[in-house]
């Protein structure tokens, strides 16, 4: 990869050698963090979980169309406990590349696919002092679509959009409402739910939940699909404040778009930063520019 304009910031930036790495497995997140040091054996290249969950880190290669270097995923890869022994003993003796390649599934969630984890991979050992590298064999998978024809530089800057312009927000794009099946994530009605569930009692009335104003924050829920400890996906929610940069439309009609502020316990592929459209229907708080809040004096829980 060379050095490109970027055609959202107007920057030139050398993207020569750049990937995105991942330092754990997401499995490691569902572990509870007072948990960890007991429970998980960790190397940068290798990680178990209760000696009962087994994972390698790698690279997935993505060829990009008319370039001679790839763009890179270092992911990391669940195997079996006989699998992982055998590669950690051959690691260690510096004998990797004598190793046979060995099936693995997938074991991070990927930004812009639909899951990725569990996905199906085979693990090709390299030479040593180089990671794996993995080939996608669930042949239908868009993953495993662009491992073999490739794609163009605009989706590789796609990619990197959080890695080349920390602390700003997502581009604003057109309105989108995510789905965990496109996203790995989603919002729950926080109207729906507060007529069915004990746990919200309360939200703003639906005045409140129609005016948020830009540079105020909502609390919304969000539905995320996340590794669980043996890294299946699994589907939880955790309630996160948005700040709002964008209002159109009125009343009932209102639709927010935003930044999200907060990290999630279990992230999946939220982040902060990350870019969230929502209506007054997903609203469960509002914090004003004053730093009040809607609950205040409502006796919700905050």
């Amino acid at each position: 990869m060379q050095r490109v304009q970027c055609p959202q910031c107007g920057d030139v930036h050398d993207l020569r050698d750049m990937q995105v790495g991942y330092a754990r497995p997401d499995a490691y997140f569902a572990v509870p963090r007072d948990e960890r040091e007991a429970r998980v054996t960790f190397t940068p290249d290798l990680a178990d979980i209760d000696r009962a969950s087994w994972f390698v880190r790698g690279v997935l290669e993505v060829p990009i169309v008319g370039e001679p270097q790839p763009f890179g995923w270092g992911i990391w890869v669940q195997v079996s406990e006989d699998a992982f022994a055998r590669y950690a003993d051959a690691s260690r003796n510096g004998a990797d590349a004598t190793l046979p390649s060995f099936p693995g599934r997938v074991g991070t969630q990927l930004p812009g696919y639909p899951r990725t984890l569990g996905v199906g991979v085979e693990v090709i050992p390299s030479r040593e002092g180089y990671r794996p590298t993995f080939i996608v064999t669930e042949e239908s998978h868009p993953l495993a679509v662009e491992q073999r024809g490739g794609i163009p530089m605009e989706r590789v800057l796609e990619h990197l959009w959080p890695f080349l312009h920390p602390g700003a927000p997502a581009p604003l794009g057109s309105p989108h409402v995510a789905t965990i099946p496109v996203d790995g994530w989603e919002l729950e009605s926080g109207v729906a739910r507060s007529r069915t569930h004990r746990d919200l009692p309360w939200i703003p009335d639906s005045a409140t939940r129609e005016s948020v104003r830009v540079g105020e924050f909502a609390k919304l829920i969000f539905i995320i699909e996340a590794a669980t400890e043996t890294g299946e996906a699994e589907t939880h929610g955790e309630r996160m404040w948005v700040e709002v940069d964008h209002v159109e439309g009125a009343g009932g009609d209102v639709r927010y778009a935003g930044v999200l502020t907060n990290s999630a316990h279990i992230p999946g592929v939220t982040r902060p930063g990350m870019r969230v459209w929502f209506g007054a229907e997903h609203v469960i708080d509002v914090q004003r520019a004053d730093g009040s809040r809607a609950s205040a004096g409502s006796g919700a829980r905050r």
